[in-house]
């Protein structure tokens, strides 16, 4: 019996038993291919013979071929593992074509298995759905990867897709066929030409199902184009004239020029046609990605046109692969590569996440960045208004902490005592911005976006003076923040606890209540560790703050107030668009506000219900309650190490308050923004520089200067 015509299952199973030499295991595969063998057995062989060029180790044959280039200097070890293991795949094919060459019986097998599959398999999902978001939609399309990366997904081999999907599952198999010098294609491609009856020609066989996914492809983008939700922000436009409704047709045009009996004008013409359309199409869905920068961005609406744009590029590579004229091996093999390289993206969902959040992740640091200007001081007018603002915000804030004593620590349900604590905080800090106060731990998160900007200028523009007199501005304006708040929450806090225990109330905090506040600040402890947690918090804020401004700017809430027809029936048009124009100032603030408020109130409810012993550190908060438990236990403990440590833990608070949630942003910013990567070492040194040459000009406003007097 010969080995071509035996048990494949069998012999695979021997060849992974052999431990001598690869040649021997390479044989079997060789000789076990069997084009009449039940197509799932095939396709177990043909994932077995690639799985031999992937992954073992290379042949002593092919050292020689391969060779060794000379790394780059300052090469990362993961890149030149990659380089490496691509060089020995390549490497590995050529040596399997010399192999082949030097064994003719086995390859007129091999060609007729692999045409054999392509013959049994349908291409129509390949060319249409492999590598392309699904029509599932952003948050159904997450859920579709997460569960693909727990769960083992179901495969159907008559479909050419889900074989393409198992015949190429790793990373950097996309690489190959470029690597291949064209010697090694052109053999490849006589390979699976050979003993090729004309009924088994592989590309008669799959362009019939080329042609089929242009059209479907065509009629999925003009789905997305006549949306509503994409028709309402594209230029108005006669639905009659949209260039998606004339795609479809433009589609069929072409598939039916592409007959073999076709005239070659009409192929062109048709081509031509298509070619418009797509442009059409392209530029179209460009003027609404326009529409969502300047009026507010929808995650699925991104979706669904980052999907419609896939599909454009998909029908232009498959217009080029269906042309009657002859295609080089060089094209198929780079069209092989994107699909590979395209199926493997859509298995990521880190991949999923920044394409379609990259636009909302921009817009949220761009309007975050916006309001982080008004936390800039530049000259002593606006360091003394910063002062101003932050001692009414600081006062504001002794209020908030009587209040949190008097709602918390006294036996209520969790979630009541939460939910007490969050109104209390969200009324707090919503006050504080409409009397124009200022809370220093919203800062940073609101001013990263603005110094990721000036970053980006820096670098653009060499302009890298200006972005360290630009940190310097900061830091001064965080000073003053802290300053302002701290000097105010303490007199405030002892003022609002006086009156209130002279007016007949139980001392806030109880002297027991005090004395463990004291103690909970204590810097050697989980203090440092709630505090950056607190810092994270800041900085989801502020995140939250861009998303509610951008939900509001989305949905045209300003214009649907200035003109809602009882409300202008009541109270007036001007007064209405004066309400509207207030809303649209106002309501990014006040969302990160309330949605501070809620993370600080709730946050620890949520951990006890987990068992998790998480509290939150606020540094204006923590000092207010230490001016209050000190009140309490009277002038006494002032003279305690516990006081002392409580101070040193309450100094560490603020730092990492500050620096968790800038750090946070100023990441985020930096990515969402495209600031790229200056120089770190660069950017340190001169901030460095200026700190040690003129130390005041992070802690003090600028002198003026002298007016010469005639």
């Amino acid at each position: 019996m010969s080995m071509s015509h035996g048990n494949p299952g069998l012999l695979l199973r021997l060849g992974r038993l052999v431990r001598g030499p690869e040649r021997l295991a390479l044989d079997y595969l060789l000789a076990s291919a069997n084009p009449s063998a039940p197509l799932a057995d095939r396709v177990v062989w043909l994932t077995e013979l690639l799985r031999w060029v992937r992954l073992h180790q290379p042949p002593k044959a092919a050292k020689d071929e391969r060779g060794d280039a000379p790394q780059a200097d300052g090469e990362s070890p993961g890149r030149r593992a990659r380089d490496r293991a691509l060089r020995i795949r390549v490497a590995r094919v050529r040596f399997l074509l010399r192999l082949l060459d030097r064994h003719p019986e086995w390859k007129a097998p091999l060609a007729q298995t692999v045409r054999s599959v392509l013959r049994d398999t349908r291409a129509l999902s390949l060319f249409a759905t492999t590598g392309l978001p699904r029509e599932y939609g952003f948050w159904g399309e997450l859920i579709r990867r997460l569960t693909g990366k727990l769960l083992p997904e179901a495969r159907v081999f008559y479909e050419l897709a889900d074989v393409f999907a198992v015949v190429f599952p790793g990373v950097g198999d996309e690489q190959i066929p470029a690597a291949l010098p064209s010697e090694a294609n052109s053999e490849l491609g006589a390979l699976f030409r050979h003993g090729e009856a004309p009924d088994e020609s592989c590309w008669r066989m799959l362009q019939r199902d080329l042609l089929d996914a242009i059209i479907v492809l065509a009629a999925q983008v003009a789905a997305i184009g006549v949306s509503e939700s994409v028709r309402r922000r594209a230029h108005d436009v006669v639905l009659g004239n949209s260039p998606f409704l004339a795609l479809g047709a433009a589609a069929q045009a072409y598939v039916a020029a592409t007959l073999p009996t076709g005239d070659p004008t009409r192929f062109t013409e048709a081509r031509i046609f298509l070619a418009a359309q797509i442009d059409g199409c392209r530029q179209a869905l460009t003027e609404v990605t326009a529409h969502l920068e300047q009026h507010g961005v929808s995650v699925s609406l991104v979706y669904r046109i980052e999907l419609a744009r896939q599909q454009l590029k998909r029908i232009e590579r498959l217009v080029a692969l269906s042309s009657p004229d002859a295609i080089a091996l060089g094209e198929i093999g780079r069209f092989i590569a994107e699909l590979i390289h395209d199926m493997q993206a859509q298995r990521s969902v880190r991949a999923l996440v920044g394409s379609n959040l990259d636009l909302l992740t921009r817009k949220i640091a761009e309007r975050t960045g916006k309001t982080g200007e008004h936390y800039i001081t530049r000259d002593r007018a606006e360091y003394a208004d910063m002062l101003r603002s932050a001692s009414s915000g600081g006062a504001v804030t002794g209020f908030t902490v009587l209040i949190k004593f008097a709602v918390t620590g006294h036996g209520l349900p969790l979630f009541v005592e939460g939910f007490a604590a969050s109104l209390n905080y969200a009324i707090s800090f919503c006050a504080i911005q409409v009397f124009h106060g200022t809370l220093a731990t919203k800062q940073p998160a609101m001013t990263a976006a603005t110094m990721a900007a000036k970053l980006k200028q820096a670098r653009r523009r060499g302009r890298l003076r200006e972005f360290v007199d630009e940190v310097a501005n900061l830091t001064r304006s965080q000073v003053a923040a802290i300053a302002g708040n701290l000097i105010a929450v303490i007199p405030a806090a002892l003022i609002v606890g006086f009156a209130w225990s002279f007016s007949g109330g139980e001392p806030l905090p109880s002297p027991e209540k005090a004395k463990a506040t004291i103690e909970s600040f204590d810097l050697i402890g989980p203090t440092p560790f709630f505090a950056a947690f607190t810092g994270v918090l800041l900085w989801f804020s502020a995140i939250l703050s861009g998303w509610v401004e951008n939900w509001a700017v989305y949905r045209r809430l300003p214009d649907a107030i200035a003109h809602h027809p009882r409300l202008v029936y009541a109270f007036g048009e001007d007064r209405m668009q004066r309400a509207a124009a207030w809303f649209e100032r106002n309501i990014a603030g006040l969302g990160g506000n309330i949605a501070l408020g809620i993370l600080l109130g709730m946050t620890p409810v949520i951990a006890s219900f987990f068992g998790l012993p998480i509290e939150v550190r606020h540094v204006t908060l923590s000092t207010g309650s230490l001016a209050l438990s000190v009140e309490a236990l009277g002038p006494e403990v002032l003279a305690t190490g516990a006081f002392w440590m409580a101070c040193a833990g309450i100094a560490v608070v603020g730092f990492m308050n500050l620096t968790v949630s800038f750090a946070l942003a100023l990441w985020v910013a930096i990515r969402a923004t495209g600031a790229g990567a200056l120089s770190r070492r660069r950017v340190f040194r001169a901030v460095m520089a200026r700190l040690i040459a003129a130390p005041r000009d992070f802690l003090l406003p600028p002198r003026e200067p002298r007016v010469a007097i005639a």
